[in-house]
């Protein structure tokens, strides 16, 4: 059987992505390579660029904007097409001038909101693991490959750290509690943002969920799908 896992295209019918694409456009589709977010749960930049943004109009076009070094994701220089790009992600094209954060329309796909001079660089990492590490310290693993180091085990799992892309650090952590404001990125509820209204626990047979106070009435979903933010 041929080897695919270094295949840089994939095709379109087969795409399980969270780009909004024409199914029957064309055939091929920039495949999505491993980095910090699942298959599933990410865009490539080689479809966001062409087939969300529509700035290039074929793969060429995509590789000659890369090979500018001119597209940032999180403040880093990104050159591959088959690059994963997830919620919460900012990402910058220099040479068109423009900022977008990455965010869940209300069918699941990702929608792109453009920032402004004014907005904040800032994006929210999900607390997904712990790890003690020397000197008693511990590790705090988030759910884009980031990782900080902090003294004490203050931080519980499903918290939300601010994290500043230009200054390269974590300024804030936000608790998954009552009274916090969260994002949902999946579920019936995808798109939706309001306060924690209640946490109601889980067990062996039922998941965790949360009761959330939207603008539009109270909701509940799995607290997996709920990001605790500070704001949009």
């Amino acid at each position: 059987m041929a080897n695919k896992s270094n295949a840089k295209k994939e095709k379109r019918l087969s795409y399980s992505g969270k780009g909004r694409i024409l199914r029957k456009s064309d055939a091929w589709l920039f495949s999505t390579s491993p980095g910090p977010h699942a298959k599933s749960k990410s865009v490539n930049l080689g479809v966001l660029l062409r087939d969300v943004l529509k700035i290039a109009d074929n793969a060429r076009e995509v590789r000659y904007i890369l090979s500018n070094k001119t597209v940032s994701v999180n403040g880093l220089k990104q050159k591959s097409a088959n690059f994963p790009v997830g919620i919460f992600d900012i990402v910058s094209l220099e040479e068109f001038g423009k900022k977008y954060k990455v965010l869940c329309d209300d069918k699941g796909y990702f929608a792109l909101r453009e920032l402004g001079k004014q907005d904040k660089m800032v994006r929210y990492c999900k607390i997904v693991g712990k790890t003690v590490v020397k000197k008693g310290k511990f590790q705090i693993n988030l759910d884009n490959g980031y990782n900080f180091i902090v003294d004490k085990n203050q931080y519980k799992l499903k918290d939300a750290a601010v994290f500043d892309i230009e200054k390269k650090k974590v300024l804030e952590v936000i608790p998954f509690a009552k009274g916090s404001n969260c994002y949902v990125i999946d579920g019936p509820h995808v798109g939706n943002s309001g306060e924690i209204k209640e946490i109601v626990p889980g067990d062996i047979v039922k998941r965790e969920e949360v009761v959330v106070k939207g603008k539009n009435g109270d909701f509940r979903t799995v607290s997996e799908y709920v990001y605790v933010i500070k704001e949009l």
